[in-house]
């Protein structure tokens, strides 16, 4: 067995030695909310996991980083930018994975890093952390989540909501991921990693994809939607 990708919370492994297809996600932790809003939204097929939900097993043909991702398809498109094909097929299957996360789990991700974007097969893309799935607080319409450790921009994309916090345990509304989802998305239209690209900069203006950008980036959490038109 031998592991591929290693993170805080969980780590990929593919026995090689009896079947290169088999991949295993093993995570640290009872998962079984995150491991459900990949089979239960059929982003993978044919993925079965334990009793215990430490455990994702998938027939496929390959998993990568989002980094060897981004690096192999540089290397085939001569550029960094990835086409918007498939940046927006990134968008559909992790705002996918949010939506099933909130309306049948009541949580959401704090925010998004590209360093826990895992691509399966090359065409399909899944966030995993632990670390920063958070409950939902439904009572009395509230919808808030509970803020209760630092953070900075070096963990994911911030929200201007979580900008604003002085004190901890904050509480803010669970929209604060439409913003720091959308941010990631944009993001993926720079030529530099190092660089943090705005909305006004990408060269989709006027298309769908930017319409549905621009609403999951509106300053007020409560006028961000993720609908596609």
């Amino acid at each position: 067995m031998s592991i591929i990708i290693s993170r805080d919370d969980f780590k990929v492994t593919n026995n090689s030695a009896k079947n290169q297809y088999i991949f295993k996600i093993l995570f640290n932790l009872y998962s079984e909310d995150l491991i459900k809003s990949i089979t239960k939204t059929k982003i993978i097929l044919g993925a079965t996991t334990t009793e215990k939900y430490d455990t994702l097993i998938l027939n496929v043909t390959s998993i990568k980083t989002f980094s060897e991702f981004h690096k192999h398809q540089a290397n085939i498109n001569g550029t960094r930018r990835l086409p918007t094909s498939i940046i927006s097929k990134i968008l559909y299957d992790l705002s996918t994975q949010l939506k099933y996360l909130i309306s049948y789990k009541n949580k959401c991700f704090l925010g998004y890093s590209i360093e826990n974007i895992i691509v399966i097969d090359n065409n399909k893309f899944v966030y995993l952390t632990n670390e920063y799935l958070k409950d939902i607080d439904t009572h009395n319409n509230k919808e808030t989540i509970m803020v209760t450790s630092p953070f900075t921009s070096k963990d994911f994309f911030i929200s201007p909501e979580l900008l604003e916090i002085r004190v901890l345990p904050s509480y803010i509304h669970y929209k604060t991921s439409y913003f720091s989802l959308g941010q990631q998305i944009v993001n993926l239209f720079s030529e530099d990693d190092n660089e943090i690209t705005t909305i006004e900069n990408i060269h989709i203006k006027g298309t769908k994809l930017y319409y549905l950008l621009e609403r999951m980036l509106e300053k007020d959490p409560t006028n961000r939607s993720i609908i596609f038109i």
